[in-house]
Formats: structure tokens, C-alpha cells, sequence
């Protein structure tokens, strides 16, 4: 009897230790998660990290006339697209609402662009469960920074990177926007 109860108390455990680092929709990496794993990653590295923020372009739309349960089901359809879309190694996380972040090494800064742009390619195939009138997309903001260096904050990154996002929306959404090199300095 006590092994019993041990071995539900350990379950428990493990299940409130994942619910407190996932995102309960996706099931993908939370903003808590997000940041364990980039500073698992850049402990003695000097790569260049590039940070992509996605914001989807019409998802409200979709909560609003078909309902919440098919906008999560969108929402699990985009962090599927998305992590099939980058590498093993790539960091793609539910960061609040219906943004995304995806932290991926870069040799190049072009090889952001190109990556962010697979990205938002992927965001925007048609979804089988919607109809053809919801059309999503998404605006994503790049920006670059060799996370781990003195004075170059995960948070600095990611603001820069949701800075060029916002300038990506602004500018009529569905596109990618590049923040700049070491974006995130303070």
C-alpha cells in the first residue's frame, strides 16, 4: 500500500513539474522552460543565437467565429508546423497568447531570414480544419545576439526581436522583419 502511494505521489510530481514548464495547450516549451533551455545551450558557447517572434495574423478571427476549441487546435496545427519546420537542437516555445518564439544558432545572419522565413511559410499553409475564409499568417521579427555575452540578455533578444515583429504587423503583417545584429544590447 505505501509503495502504491509513493509510486502516485512521484506521478503527481512529475505531472505538476511538467504542467509548471510546458504550455497546457501545445504542450510545447513555456516562457520558464524557454529560458532554462537557452542558458543550458550557451554556457561556454560563442555562436550567434538568433531569436524569431511570431505573432499569427488572424487568429482572433478564428477564436471569434469558430470558437476556442478550434482556435487551440490552430494553435497546436502552428507549434507542429513549427517544430517540423527547425532543426533538432532549435528551441521553438509558446511564448503567451498566439506568439511563438524560436531561438536557433546562426553562423550567418542571413541564415535567420532564411529559417524565420520557413517559419512563416509554414504558418501560413492552408489548415484542412478550417475553412478556406480563414486565412493565417503570421509576422514574425528576427533579431540576433550571442546570448551568454556580457551585457546580451536572453529578455534584451527577444524584446528587439518583438520589436521587429511589431514593425512586421504594422507594416501590413505576414512578412518577416529583421531587428539587427546583436539586437538586445543593453
Amino acid at each position: 500500500g505505501q509503495a502504491a502511494q509513493a509510486l502516485v505521489a512521484v506521478r503527481l510530481q512529475n505531472r505538476l513539474e511538467h504542467a509548471a514548464m510546458h504550455d497546457e495547450t501545445t504542450g510545447l516549451p513555456n516562457r520558464r522552460l524557454l529560458e532554462e533551455k537557452v542558458q543550458e545551450l550557451v554556457v561556454g558557447e560563442r555562436h550567434g543565437r538568433a531569436v524569431i517572434f511570431l505573432d499569427l495574423d488572424g487568429f482572433k478571427s478564428v477564436n471569434d467565429a469558430l470558437g476556442h476549441p478550434v482556435g487551440d487546435e490552430v494553435l497546436r496545427e502552428v507549434g507542429r508546423r513549427l517544430q517540423a519546420a527547425v532543426r533538432d537542437g532549435d528551441i521553438v516555445a509558446r511564448y503567451g497568447g498566439d506568439e511563438f518564439v524560436v531561438v536557433c544558432s546562426v553562423t550567418y545572419p542571413a541564415d535567420a531570414g532564411e529559417i524565420a522565413e520557413r517559419l512563416r511559410a509554414g504558418v501560413e499553409e492552408p489548415f484542412a480544419f478550417l475553412p478556406d475564409s480563414f486565412r493565417l499568417g503570421a509576422s514574425v521579427g528576427v533579431a540576433l545576439g550571442p546570448l551568454g555575452d556580457e551585457g546580451s540578455t536572453l529578455d534584451g533578444v527577444i524584446r528587439a526581436a518583438d520589436q521587429a515583429m511589431y514593425v512586421a504587423k504594422s507594416t501590413g503583417g505576414n512578412r518577416v522583419v529583421a531587428g539587427g545584429a546583436a539586437a538586445g544590447r543593453r
